[in-house]
Formats: structure tokens, sequence, C-alpha cells
């Protein structure tokens, strides 16, 4: 797969953001609209899986480490959601 094909797949992609640094989330967010016409942005893990619930997207990239609710917290529920 070149890298057309590649970026024509990814503007139709939902992904879920997550990151609770306000800097990278700005940076990374930035990016991620250059790639999606369909970008999902959320500050903590808390409020990534009430957006999760919301919207379904079919990529999330997440932080690991973040207050109230880890990334690997976060994604555990998404898998119970979903199995």
């Amino acid at each position: 797969m070149n890298h057309k094909e590649l970026s024509f797949l990814l503007k139709n992609i939902s992904i879920l953001y997550v990151e609770d640094d306000e800097d990278t989330r700005f940076e990374m967010s930035a990016y991620l609209e250059l790639l999606t016409q369909n970008l999902i942005v959320a500050k903590s893990g808390l409020d990534a899986l009430k957006l999760y619930k919301e919207f379904k997207p079919q990529l999330i990239i997440s932080d690991i480490e973040m207050p109230e609710m880890s990334g690997i917290e976060f994604v555990k529920e998404v898998r119970k959601n979903d199995l």
C-alpha cells in the first residue's frame, strides 16, 4: 500500500485520541486532523470512555499514564463493552 492509498483510507476512519497533557494534545491533534476528517479528542480516560460509547471510533490512540483512569484501564473498559 502506498502513501496515497493509506491517506485515502485514513480520511474516512474515525480516530479517538486521548492525551492529558494539553501541549501534546494540541500538537498531535493538529497532525491527526491532517490524516482524518473524523477526529475525536479526549483529555482523560474517563472522558474518552464516554466519547467511545457515544461515537464508537474505529481507531484509538491513547496516552498510558493519565490521572483518574490510565490508558490501560481505559482500553480494558472498552474491551469489556465490545466483547
